[in-house]
Order: C-alpha cells, then sequence, then structure tokens
C-alpha cells in the first residue's frame, strides 16, 4: 500500500554488538556529500530498530532545552541517546546511575552512530543480568566474546537487594543460637523444609499474578488492536522476561489469546 510506513523489528542487542555488526550507508538525496544510514548487518540480521538495556552514565540537556543526549553503558560499550523536540519527553527524568530499557532506532551523523529514543522505561538493576543471559544466548559466542569493560555480577544483584523491605530482611535474619547444657539435645535451627515449601507457594502465587497482569494489559489494548509484547515485558518490568514469556506461551497454548501476527497480542 503507498504510503504505509514500515514498522521495523527492534532487535535485541548490547553496544558492543552494534559495533561490531556491518553499517550499511547510502548518498543522502538531498545531500550528495553527506551518508545516510540505511540498517545495520548483524548475525543475518538487517537491524535499524533496538531494543537495548543499559546504565546512563551522563546526561547533557542544553539552555534551551531543545536538547539532551544520554551516554549510556551496558558492559560492552558507550553510545548516545539524541533526543529532540516531542522526544525530549522521553528522557528528560533519566538521570546518571538509572538503568534503563530503550526502544528506538539507529541513526547517523557527523560520522556517529546513535539512538534516537521511541520508548524509554526505568527498570530494576537486575535487568541488566537477565538481559545480559538472553543475548548469551542468542549471539554466543559472538556476544561472549565481547571486551566487558564494567563486569556486571552477582554484586548488582546484592546491591539491589539491600534496598528490599526491612520486615523482607528481617524474616531472613538468623536467630541468635543458644547453647544446649550438657545432656540437653541440640536446639533444632531453622526449619529449611518449611522454608522450601514457602518459596514453592511463593512462587506459584508469581506465576499466577502474572498470568492475570497479562491478561488485564491485553484486555486494555483492545481497542487498539493488541499489544506488542516488548511493551507487555516492560509494563512488567517486576518480573523476569522468562517468567513472562512462560506465561505468555502458556496462555497462547491454553487459547485465552492469540497472536494475530508475531510479537502482537490479543485476548480471545
Amino acid at each position: 500500500m503507498n504510503g504505509e510506513i514500515r514498522r521495523y523489528t527492534a532487535y535485541k542487542v548490547s553496544i558492543g554488538l552494534i559495533g561490531k555488526g556491518n553499517m550499511q550507508l547510502e548518498q543522502d538525496k538531498d545531500d550528495p556529500t553527506k551518508e545516510r544510514f540505511r540498517f545495520l548487518t548483524l548475525k543475518d540480521k538487517e537491524i535499524n530498530r533496538i531494543n537495548l538495556i543499559a546504565n546512563v552514565i551522563d546526561k547533557f540537556e542544553s539552555e534551551e532545552k531543545a536538547y539532551i543526549t544520554l551516554t549510556i553503558d551496558d558492559g560492552t560499550g558507550q553510545m548516545r541517546v539524541k533526543a529532540f523536540s516531542d522526544q525530549i519527553n522521553l528522557i528528560k527524568e533519566s538521570q546518571a546511575g538509572d538503568t534503563i530499557l530503550i526502544l528506538g532506532t539507529l541513526r547517523y551523523f557527523a560520522k556517529e552512530l546513535y539512538i534516537l529514543p521511541e520508548i524509554v522505561k526505568q527498570l530494576d538493576t537486575r535487568w541488566l543480568l537477565v538481559r545480559k543471559l538472553e543475548l548469551e544466548k542468542e549471539y554466543g559466542d559472538l556476544y561472549k566474546n565481547l571486551e566487558q569493560r564494567s563486569q556486571i555480577t552477582e554484586q548488582t544483584v546484592q546491591l539491589q537487594a539491600r534496598q528490599e523491605p526491612q520486615e523482607t530482611q528481617f524474616t531472613q535474619q538468623k536467630q541468635p543460637t543458644q547453647q544446649p547444657k550438657q545432656g540437653e539435645k541440640p536446639i533444632n535451627q531453622e526449619p529449611v523444609i518449611e522454608k522450601q515449601s514457602i518459596q514453592e507457594e511463593k512462587i506459584q502465587d508469581i506465576s499466577k499474578n502474572i498470568r492475570d497482569q497479562i491478561i488485564d494489559i491485553i484486555k486494555e489494548a483492545e481497542s487498539e488492536e493488541g499489544i506488542d509484547v516488548d511493551k507487555i515485558i516492560m509494563q512488567l518490568s517486576n518480573h523476569t522476561v522468562e517468567e513472562i514469556n512462560n506465561s505468555i506461551t502458556s496462555l497462547l497454548e491454553e487459547g485465552t489469546i492469540y497472536e494475530p501476527k508475531p510479537g502482537r497480542l490479543r485476548i480471545l
């Protein structure tokens, strides 16, 4: 259909992987002295839009507030996100130290490849670990062999755990041990089996909760003829990508929802 805007897939990548890709440029029709970005080729993919999770390490805002840039780092490289006019609202609240998810388009100007944002959402720092595992599975050695300039380790999770509610921390603290008197049997320590069953119940409750939330989100999007999986993932940022994908698969198999086209979901 003439005049129809093509919607490119937003591929999950890292900054280092973008650097490994082959950039395809073409001569700008309006200015023959300049080159225009077409797409990036990486592992048989033609990448124009990206889905990226990274930390904000620097922010610049022009005095007229008509231009904002974020410098981001995901452990494999650094890149800039540039926002102009209408896009400014997408990143104006982002600050150095934030972990963000960015859906955006790759652009090229003055020999710099940068990201023009479409959707920006602040995430829990632990999503960096989730994305790291996703990219290792998708790209294998191509991703694993990237030079890791800033390590994403379990220390990130430990740092986040310190910010959990006090009640949760209290229940995890060990009670002081009591030395048995002579002739007495040692006092039993924490009931490990009981703790395990509690954890299993929590996992089941979380699974049910995710299903209900996914159904509610899809129902709310019926007026827009469905919703993309990426948007569901962003709205359920307190759950892992694996949990969400497993729940979506289960709902598809049982016929509660359906996929009118790849990556888009509707309720039956």
